[in-house]
């Protein structure tokens, strides 16, 4: 990360931005190179550099600046959008989708991503994905700039910025719906749970039809652990939004005061209808290991290979002994037993060692050595490197942000 920059760069960096609206761009990106070079440090400096470069039609260039520049921050969220850019003007429709899916992942407001990533949906043809990031565009599109830019603050963890933009405009449009909500998100993430409570809780009151308003809501009444007040806001939320994305937060809600056949039965329901959303068959398993049903367990192997929340479900002690397995390298006896899964007792089950090949996840690719009982995971030499799972409503079938209706 880079650090604070000094009252010289920030002078140098105005004069690049006043360049660039002037669309001088050959003069910004001699200010932004002398920029760089006399401040290595400053990712902001190579962010710059990369915009001037690709105004200028420089893209190669430009994404070796965008390198730079994550070797620096690696969780720079313009810095990918940037290279969605660059990689649209090369045709490289693909690289273009991930990166601008990165982005918007890291900054949900970055309107232009989500316009970038609906035009590449759309010309992979995966037109349902590109409706739902044009709906996404369309609403950050209409909003207020102040609000705009305080919503990008809050995802650059700029909080207090935020929080000052966010309450100045509010002093001039009470009870201004996405102000209201946006301040609310913002007092959450500086652990001010009471007051986002009480400022969703408001702010439904005056539009009870504004979804997004009472799914954080939901997401902060969890928080504070008002599991039941949750599961009654879901209920609402399913009733009235009536799509996929409110089953599966009243499933899961469901799961958490502890009606796990509710749960389950929309589980099975939604990963009937759409088996590729693989988080669904992760919720289902997690819910399977609570109420500890080893009945439901050999379908998860086939459905979760490609989760690290699964593989690490086989590492735990617990389950490394008593989770049964079933595939292609069932032993001869669990063949004759009528194809039952068989449990692992030798020091790697069929299934991991499949995964030492090709097809795995690369920890279990390595291997690791058998743990022994009572030993924790960390010291059994087991390679747990994994990617923190995202929030549950950040799966591929749910917009990060759905469009508030």
């Amino acid at each position: 990360m880079s650090s604070e920059p000094s009252p010289a760069s920030r002078e140098a960096t105005a004069e690049i931005r006043t360049a660039l609206k002037k669309r001088d761009f050959s003069r910004a990106r001699e200010l932004a190179e002398k920029l760089a070079e006399d401040h290595p440090d400053d990712a902001e400096s190579f962010y710059l550099l990369a915009v001037s470069q690709r105004y200028l039609g420089e893209s190669a260039a430009a994404l070796d600046t965008l390198d730079k520049l994550l070797q620096l921050d690696s969780q720079h969220a313009r810095a990918f959008q940037e290279r969605g850019h660059n990689f649209a003007r090369l045709g490289k429709t693909n690289s273009a989708v991930d990166t601008f899916r990165r982005a918007a992942e890291l900054n949900p407001a970055l309107h232009a991503s989500w316009k970038g990533l609906a035009l590449g949906l759309r010309a992979l043809g995966k037109n349902d994905e590109a409706e739902q990031a044009l709906g996404q565009f369309q609403h950050l599109h209409k909003l207020p700039p102040e609000l705009l830019g305080a919503a990008s603050l809050m995802y650059e963890k700029k909080l207090l910025k935020a929080e000052q933009l966010c309450r100045n405009f509010l002093q001039c449009h009470r009870h201004h719906p996405e102000a209201m909500r946006l301040l609310a998100l913002i007092g959450a993430e500086l652990g001010i749970l009471d007051d986002a409570d009480f400022l969703l809780e408001s702010c439904l009151a005056l539009y009870p039809d504004f979804h997004q308003a009472r799914f954080d809501y939901i997401g902060v009444l969890r928080k504070r652990q008002k599991f039941a007040a949750a599961l009654a806001q879901a209920k609402i939320l399913r009733e009235r939004q009536g799509n996929r994305q409110a089953d599966i937060l009243f499933a899961t809600q469901s799961a958490m005061v502890g009606d796990y056949e509710t749960a389950l039965r929309i589980y099975d329901h939604i990963a009937a209808g759409a088996p590729q959303l693989h988080g669904i068959h992760l919720q289902r398993g997690h819910t399977l290991k609570t109420i500890g049903d080893a009945e439901g367990h050999p379908r998860l192997p086939r459905c979760l290979r490609s989760q690290a929340g699964f593989w690490r479900c086989l590492v735990e002690p617990r389950q490394y002994e008593d989770l049964p397995f079933r595939g292609r390298g069932d032993s001869a006896d669990a063949r004759a037993g009528g194809g039952a899964g068989h449990r692992a007792r030798g020091p790697l089950p069929p299934l991991l060692r499949a995964g030492q090949g090709a097809g795995g996840p690369p920890a279990i690719r390595r291997g690791f050595r058998p743990i022994r009982k009572g030993q924790r995971a960390e010291t059994a030499g087991v390679p747990l490197q994994y990617r923190a799972e995202p929030p549950r409503y950040r799966s591929a079938d749910c917009p990060l942000h759905p469009r508030a209706v």
